[in-house]
């Protein structure tokens, strides 16, 4: 009983009082026409991207550090889930990728792909030296053990796959719902097939996947959409490709509430036996 208020007295925290303390960080950033507003590594204020992204930085760092403080009060799924609910609040701060095309061109497509880069970099950085050990482990634990490395191969894998396969089944357009809604089920999907086919999931590697999906599809996007001028025609009849549509943190937030949730479902479908040896197989 007193666990359970006191994993749920954390998740309203994340809710009610760290989630809007993140979006407030970014909700000031604007494009050039002043009225879109944009996400970090888009701004084109006061200060440019260098400020967008410290802004970005910082809304980060404080669901990052939510989400590490709740994991070693509680679990890590559930530290990580908190961290997403409260990052969640930032991604929905911008405008869709079709608003930020038509305020700012092209450019916009490379500039969220540095943005990924950046904010993904800083969040996986954070969580790995700070997340604790427990229910699922972190990706600085055992490096040198062969089946740490091979739980690191299959998450990033199925999160590339998840990733793209998400935005192009959910990210139908790009309201902001569907698009953090799409990395919600890319993390999901990506840690329940995970823990069922490894014996020790790593969380943060999953995460890499879905960064690494963030930091390629801008690129992948403009690469597709030639000649050049057709980009912003694309965006607007939301028919660009897919993964470009969500946004990078969406991508971050939605993947921190999907995967513990992927990997609790995907461990309630296998059991262990004893002496040692991990069976998984269908429940």
């Amino acid at each position: 009983m007193v666990r359970s208020v006191i994993r749920w007295s954390l998740f309203a925290l994340c809710l009610l009082v760290i989630g809007p303390m993140c979006w407030w960080l970014v909700s000031g950033l604007r494009m050039e026409d002043v009225r879109t507003v944009a996400s970090p590594g888009t701004h084109q204020g006061t200060g440019g991207m260098v400020a967008g992204l410290t802004w970005g930085l910082l809304a980060v760092a404080v669901a990052g550090a939510a989400a590490c403080v709740v994991a070693r009060i509680t679990s890590v799924r559930w530290g990580l889930f908190c961290g997403g609910v409260a990052l969640a609040w930032a991604a929905r701060s911008s405008d869709g990728l079709d608003a930020l095309m038509r305020a700012g061109g092209e450019g916009v497509l490379t500039r969220l792909s540095i943005e990924a880069a950046v904010l993904g970099s800083g969040l996986l950085v954070m969580l790995a030296v700070l997340l604790p050990r427990g229910d699922a482990p972190p990706l600085r634990a055992a490096m040198s053990d062969r089946v740490t490395l091979t739980a690191i191969g299959m998450g990033f894998a199925a999160a590339l796959i998840a990733g793209v396969v998400a935005a192009f089944v959910v990210a139908q357009s790009m309201m902001r719902g569907q698009t953090l809604a799409a990395a919600v089920v890319a993390g999901l999907a990506a840690g329940a097939v995970t823990a069922v086919v490894s014996p020790r999931p790593e969380p943060i590697a999953l995460l890499l996947g879905l960064v690494a999906v963030a930091v390629a599809s801008p690129i992948i996007a403009g690469a597709t959409s030639l000649p050049a001028g057709r980009l912003t025609m694309l965006a607007n009849g939301a028919t660009i490709f897919a993964g470009a549509r969500v946004l990078p943190l969406d991508m971050l937030a939605g993947g921190l509430m999907g995967i513990p949730l992927g990997l609790a479902w995907g461990s309630s479908m296998v059991k262990t036996v004893p002496h040692g040896h991990a069976h998984h197989a269908p429940a």
